[in-house]
């Protein structure tokens, strides 16, 4: 018979610990949802990504669910704790079935209940499992328990109310009395501190099966962070000293099973424009807002876990994303198509989460193309018939400070996003199947230029430097722009043709300088270097070929370095370089004044 992986559950226990040991919860006494719950927020311990369902008509026949590798792993929880009679089984099949009607993507499917199996309960799930093209596992007492005897801070919150463990926690704070120096007269040291800290961090996390918490002590308040998990930060200030607390889930959906009441009183009237439009898009998109203004939130009140509720008036509230329990990171294929269906160009975005509006009916979806190079927002909103008005935005990054190659895939997407080509939004993997947009303008979002760019610049990195970034793109100047894009095309093997109006050249003479009958070609082969930002980067060999051109006499002695001052002549002031050594490069027509390619 299948079973649940190892790693789901903690260490086996072995036969002689199975038979003495005494259930940590009293399931058979338990109602049906105290087991869901139960079960779920254990579960939630181990796979933090997991969520529950909530019972309804189109739950699909899934009570817990774990994201795993694009699939889901599915727990059907039943509250079973004796033997399966053959209405049980029925409501089994019944809700294993309604996984495969609904063709939910499951990876491993779970029956979870308080009961080991017997050899009649191993026959019943070979049934299942022969019914169905996903692997159906048992995970039953042994595995719950494994599970309880872990997080015994569950058990004590949903089967004793807390009680069990208040007298430990109790006689774990009355060590901190431990903050006594080790003699009279003498100071606490930071070091003679540690242990005493240490156990009060253990202490406070002791109990709460939904959040852990961290504290900070300092002169002012500690600041709102990002951190993964975080639900709200609670600071106190009294006589110079500050105390914030992080209020951290434990898993994701710890605000489902502890909800946090909050009610604000907010003035829209005293926000500026800016802030009034981020206000807007969080109430509808459930987009993340800060209200610093003074005066706009003029009252809260919060049941924070941890005894931290509170209320007051004049706060400072920074508001999240509004997620789903089930809202993932995911990734999405962009295309460029033409007008007869090709694809031109493709990129992957890494999208966040979906955000959905704290009115209902509203979602937001965000993400960015590698190295930031531009991102996507969609904005959804259901309309009275059932289908969603939406709009679609794209904007670029600043570029500045990225990995050319990193962002050049996605700028070179950008070049191309232009009418009379369309944009279409298609799954990671596999045919594309989503709607075609058109694209209004006809002028892309990265220019041709700005392309050319970051192409040369992705060039340098491969070839020459592997720490170039782009530079600050708003100090580079023309003849910068000029000279990075030249040298990419002179790694790519390209010839490139100028216009020059004088060149000097250096040199130590042999001889005399030989004298010219009017206009020549002249070939010079030497390095020539680039600063970009804070790189020095170096092509060689590099052959200049001036292809008409008049010396002027500059005189001087055998082994002497002489100033050579070279003009353009026949009405031709364009030459040619290419990355080739000088005896590679043949001598051009001498042909009448031509075009260059670059100014």
């Amino acid at each position: 018979m299948p079973t649940a992986p190892e790693h789901m559950y903690g260490s086996r226990y072995d036969k002689a610990q199975k038979e003495s040991t005494v259930t940590v919860i009293p399931w058979a006494t338990l109602e049906s949802g105290q087991v869901e719950t139960i079960a779920a927020v254990l579960l939630g311990r181990v796979r933090p990504r997991s969520f529950r369902v909530r019972p309804d008509r189109g739950d699909k026949g899934v009570d817990v669910c774990d994201p795993v590798d694009e699939r889901l792993d599915v727990f059907q929880v039943k509250s079973f704790a004796t033997a399966l009679n053959a209405s049980r089984k029925a409501q089994v099949r019944r809700s294993l079935q309604r996984v495969v009607d609904a063709q939910v993507p499951v990876r491993d499917w779970y029956l979870t209940l308080p009961l080991n199996a017997s050899w009649s309960d191993r026959d019943f799930l070979a049934e299942l499992q022969a019914s169905v093209t996903f692997s159906c596992h048992w995970f039953g007492l042994d595995q719950l328990e494994s599970l309880a005897a872990a997080h015994q801070d569950v058990v004590d919150y949903y089967i004793y109310d807390g009680r069990q463990r208040l007298e430990g926690m109790i006689d774990r704070l009355r060590g901190l009395a431990g903050l006594v120096g080790p003699g009279e007269g003498q100071l606490v040291t930071p070091a003679e501190a540690t242990d005493s800290l240490d156990s009060l961090y253990r202490a406070l996390n002791s109990t709460d099966p939904h959040f852990r918490y961290e504290f900070e002590v300092g002169a002012e308040l500690g600041p709102i962070s990002d951190r993964p998990g975080l639900v709200a930060s609670h600071g106190v200030s009294r006589h110079g000293v500050s105390v914030t607390h992080h209020v951290i889930a434990r898993y994701d959906a710890a605000t489902e099973d502890r909800p946090i009441p909050l009610a604000l009183e907010i003035r829209p009237d005293q926000m500026d424009p800016d802030l009034r439009r981020a206000w807007e898009r969080a109430v509808q998109f459930g987009t993340p807002v800060e209200l610093a203004a003074p005066g706009v939130v003029t009252r809260f009140e919060v049941d924070l876990p941890g005894g931290l509720a509170g209320s007051g008036s004049d706060a400072i509230v920074k508001i999240g994303p509004s997620y789903a329990s089930a809202a993932r990171e995911y990734r999405l294929r962009l295309q460029v198509v033409n007008p007869d269906g090709g694809v031109l160009n493709e990129v992957v975005l890494d999208m966040e989460p979906v955000t959905t509006g704290h009115r209902g009916g509203s979602w937001r979806a965000h993400g960015h193309a590698p190295g930031d190079a531009f991102e996507l927002e969609l904005l959804g909103t259901a309309a009275s018939d059932g289908s969603f008005d939406g709009s679609l935005s794209i904007s670029a990054g600043s570029w500045s400070g990225a990995s050319p190659s990193l962002v050049c895939p996605a700028v070179q997407f950008l070049g191309q996003l232009r009418a009379p080509n369309s944009l279409r939004i298609a799954p990671e993997f596999g045919p594309p199947s989503g709607d075609l947009f058109g694209v209004v303008s006809e002028d892309p979002i990265a220019t041709d230029e700005g392309v050319a760019l970051i192409e040369a610049l992705a060039e340098l990195q491969m070839r020459l430097d592997p720490d170039l970034v782009v530079p600050d793109l708003d100090r580079l100047t023309r003849s910068d722009y000029l000279a990075i894009t030249r040298a990419g095309r002179l790694l790519r093997g390209e010839v490139v043709r100028e216009e020059w109006s004088s060149h000097t050249v250096t040199m130590t003479l042999s001889g005399p300088l030989p004298p010219t009958d009017g206009p020549c070609q002249i070939a010079i082969s030497g390095t020539q270097s680039l600063q970009i930002g804070g790189c020095t980067l170096t092509l060689e060999p590099v052959t200049m070929v001036f292809l008409a051109a008049t010396l002027s006499e500059a005189g001087g002695d055998a082994g002497e370095s002489v100033e050579v001052h070279l003009t353009p002549a026949l009405g031709n002031s364009s030459m040619i370089v290419t990355m080739a050594p000088i005896d590679a490069v043949p001598p051009q027509p001498l042909d009448a004044g031509h075009e260059s390619e670059a100014s």
